[in-house]
Formats: structure tokens, C-alpha cells, sequence
């Protein structure tokens, strides 16, 4: 994976950061149905974005589009659909932390433990990373 290789020789690692669905309901916030770094994708507040999300088809880049298939109904026909948050998401709502190993764990509860935050949740899960 490519991303391995980044910061590959620092203290780092990576973490999906879940936080409590009801973000998505606050005001400012944007859906797009396809990754925002391809040309062609608009991203639509409110309702109307969240549903275009789970269409039969998306935009995927300039002048394509991308059927649903047989992509699960809890899911984005696209799975790089993306929920943009105004400014920054506040960490009360931060549910959980997965990470890829054990290591990553001890380092995560140790980042949470120090910041004064609430508990949270801390998965190892190599799926969440395509493993």
C-alpha cells in the first residue's frame, strides 16, 4: 500500500477516526458522491447531498459515472463518497479510533489518556485498512 510509504521513517501511524453520525445533520455540512480530489464531483448540504450519495448512479471523475452494482443499501454507491465538515468536527463526538496493530493501540490510548478527552473506543481492525 502507498500509503505505507509515507512518513514511512517517522513515529507515526494511521487511524480512521469514527465519529457519531449525528455530524452529518449539522448545518454547513457537504456530501460528495465520489472522491472531491476528481474533477466533475459538486458537493450538495443537507439532504438532497446525503441522498445522492446511495443513487443508482454517481459521478466518478469529469464525465463518468459509476453504477451501484451490488454495493450493500447502508452503503455509498461509491465507496470514496466523502461527508465534508465545516471548519473542524469537535472530538466530543469522536466515537472511536480504529488502528492496524496492537503498537498502534497502546499508541492511541496513550494520545488519548494525556489530552484530557473522554474515553473512547480503540478497535485493532486490518480490515478497516484493506488488510
Amino acid at each position: 500500500m502507498s500509503s505505507e510509504d509515507w512518513w514511512a521513517n517517522e513515529d507515526l501511524f494511521w487511524a480512521v477516526l469514527s465519529f457519531d453520525p449525528v455530524i452529518m445533520t449539522h448545518p454547513g455540512v457537504l456530501f460528495a458522491p465520489g472522491n472531491m480530489g476528481y474533477e466533475g464531483i459538486t458537493p450538495v448540504e443537507g439532504l438532497p447531498g446525503a441522498e445522492a450519495l446511495f443513487a443508482d448512479r454517481v459521478p466518478k471523475g469529469f464525465k463518468k459515472t459509476m453504477p451501484r452494482w451490488d454495493r450493500a443499501p447502508h452503503l455509498p454507491t461509491n465507496p470514496q463518497a466523502e461527508v465534508l465538515y465545516p471548519q473542524a468536527v469537535s472530538t466530543r463526538h469522536l466515537r472511536r479510533i480504529y488502528v492496524l496493530t496492537d503498537e498502534d493501540a497502546a499508541k492511541a490510548e496513550a494520545i488519548v489518556s494525556v489530552s484530557g478527552h473522554d474515553e473512547v473506543d480503540i478497535i485493532v481492525d486490518p480490515v478497516t485498512f484493506g488488510r
